[in-house]
């Protein structure tokens, strides 16, 4: 990812400065074009979602009634198959005894009279199951043969339930059918077939939607098939808007090379719905007026941008072009320098220019000063390197004084000096700024028995370390002032024997070093008191803040030193994070 970065970064800073700006303003452009489209956009959805509003609104309180009088419908079909007289009557028929014309005819009142409470119905009649005849309006006459059989099929698949044939929508008409069962004997033998043919498209009109003006209404099935006069659409054309506006709250369709505005809304009812139209070329055209207007903005934005960016361009580059010859003329004969006539400018050029004539007198000056700084710094090396010890040579020394106390037959002094010479060796030798716990240890028993000796036998230490931790790394150099501070607290007690114990243990996921001495108890907050200088940091103080700092600097806030006491002892605690070996230099 950053090889890729880089890449893209050499490839813009090679592109010269007049493509770069061409692009910056270029995409300025674009920008501003895309603002224009998108509010535009905003614009023809303000337009819609306002259109929406209103014909929602209107739907809901011009459509509210539709649904009800449809089950008013399926009410006065449920009245007529309750009817006693119509059971008593038809029964009758059913068991080959004879009615009369009066019997007739008051079947025919009766479903005259509940029919004539609700609007829209065509007609309502009975057709007897048993001799074929038709009871009750007469206005029924234009139903065909064909028609009754589709009914006729129809009203058997419901078994009784109220039955919507739709299609007949075209022609303004719907038929509610059912078949009229007898009571007595829960339902087995049928009586007749109820047919309601209903003038849908009346029922439609006088809602208030057609009386609208660019306003109307079609009435659909759950499959989108026209169950109402849908004015010049045909029936495929409804199904195919349909389509398109089902599950939206609206759409803009075209049918006939005529834009429409179409809001759908699903009713329960038998799952039909309702599909609201409204002509959408008058709010188009507006819409679009707008939006040319908004356009023709946009374009002389545009262009005064370009116009002005073309300007400023040419200035800039102008400016640049004549300081990048002045850099070029100086760097090829460094005495000579020109006027900067542009160094009068208040812009950045005017900047520039004032500081290319400073660059150039001090560029002159840095010359004239090069040759003694040289001297200087070569000077400096050799000094450097005269002050430098070779630690070879300190081993050597070091080995020539051993020999000789081993000659004297001195072995505490032939001690001392092995442990000092294995002390220089691991310090100065080893140039890793991490130990190993073993090899850090080891300095420290290296320093121990040093001490043993000066306090002869006084000074007992002990190293306890858990056995995978023995390669675990730990920063060099931290172990051994806290050991040698521990020693100097217990020689202030004056005690017989002074203990140093040192643990080394896992701590979760850190690495825990406990220096432990007898004889001393540490302030409380001690950490906090010495850097606040409110306990003045002297001798091995000093050396406990340094540590402290390292590890934090090192490994962050959370790590460091802290002191405590535990029963006898005086505990300096060392905390990092935890790491093996071979893992990573630190």
């Amino acid at each position: 990812m950053w090889k890729t970065s880089g890449k893209i970064k050499r490839i813009v800073n090679n592109i010269k400065l007049k493509k770069k700006m061409t692009f910056v303003w270029l995409f300025s452009v674009m920008i501003i074009l895309a603002f224009a489209l998108w509010g535009d956009y905003k614009i023809i959805r303000s337009y819609n979602d306002t259109l929406y509003s209103v014909m929602v609104d209107s739907m809901n309180y011009a459509l509210s009634g539709i649904s009800q009088r449809l089950d008013d419908y399926e009410t006065l079909s449920e009245a007529i198959f309750r009817s006693s007289l119509i059971q008593e009557k038809l029964t009758r028929v059913l068991k080959n005894q004879k009615l009369y014309y009066a019997d007739y005819e008051s079947i025919r009142k009766l479903i005259a009279t509940e029919s004539n409470q609700y609007d829209y119905i065509n007609y309502a009649i009975l057709i007897d199951e048993t001799t074929g005849s038709e009871i009750g309006d007469t206005a029924s006459i234009g139903l065909t043969a064909e028609k009754k059989e589709r009914i006729l099929e129809a009203a058997e698949e419901g078994q009784g339930r109220p039955v919507w044939i739709t299609e007949y929508g075209k022609d303004s008409q719907m038929i509610l059918t059912r078949k009229i069962n007898r009571i007595e004997n829960l339902g087995k033998d049928t009586l007749a077939t109820l047919i309601i043919n209903i003038d849908i498209a009346a029922l439609i009109r006088d809602t208030g939607i057609s009386k609208q003006k660019n306003f109307w209404c079609v009435l659909v099935d759950s499959e989108g098939n026209s169950l109402s006069d849908s004015r010049e659409l045909t029936n495929t054309q409804v199904q195919d808007i349909y389509e398109q506006i089902r599950g939206e709250k609206f759409a803009v369709v075209v049918a006939n090379g005529y834009q429409y505005f179409a809001v759908y809304r699903e009713e329960s009812f038998e799952k039909w719905g309702y599909i609201y139209f409204s002509d959408y070329e008058e709010i188009y055209s507006r819409v679009n007026s707008n939006v040319k207007r908004i356009a023709l903005v946009g374009i002389l934005c545009v262009l005064l941008i370009v116009i002005l960016n073309s300007f400023f361009t040419r200035d800039i580059l102008r400016g640049f072009g004549r300081l990048i010859q002045k850099f070029q003329a100086f760097s090829e004969d460094i005495t000579k320098q020109d006027s900067l006539e542009d160094a009068q400018r208040k812009d950045e050029i005017g900047i520039l220019y004032q500081q290319f004539g400073l660059m150039q007198e001090k560029v002159v000056q840095l010359i004239q000063e090069n040759y003694i700084m040289e001297l200087e710094r070569k000077r400096a090396q050799v000094e450097m390197l005269e002050t430098q010890i070779n630690p070879h040579f300190l081993y050597n020394t070091l080995q020539t004084i051993d020999w000789r106390a081993k000659a004297l037959h001195s072995e505490e002094i032939s001690k001392m000096v092995e442990s000092l010479s294995r002390i220089l060796q691991i310090t100065l030798s080893n140039r890793k700024s991490c130990l190993t716990v073993e090899e850090e240890l080891d300095l420290v028993q290296q320093f121990v028995t040093i001490q043993q000796m000066r306090m002869e036998g006084e000074l007992l230490y002990e190293a306890r370390v858990e056995p995978e931790l023995w390669m675990a790394k730990i920063p060099k150099l931290v172990i051994q002032p806290l050991v040698e501070n521990g020693i100097s607290h217990s020689m202030n007690a004056m005690l017989k024997v002074a203990r140093i114990l040192v643990e080394v243990k896992r701590e979760g996921e850190d690495l825990a070093v406990l220096v432990k001495n007898n004889g001393s108890r540490f302030p409380e907050d001690l950490l906090r008191k010495l850097n606040q200088r409110e306990i003045q940091p002297a001798g091995h103080g000093i050396g406990i803040l340094n540590i402290d700092t390292r590890i934090k600097l090192t490994y962050g806030e959370d790590y460091g030193i802290s002191f405590c006491n535990e029963e006898e002892y005086a505990v300096a605690k060392l905390r990092i994070p935890f790491e093996a070996e071979g893992i990573s230099d630190v």
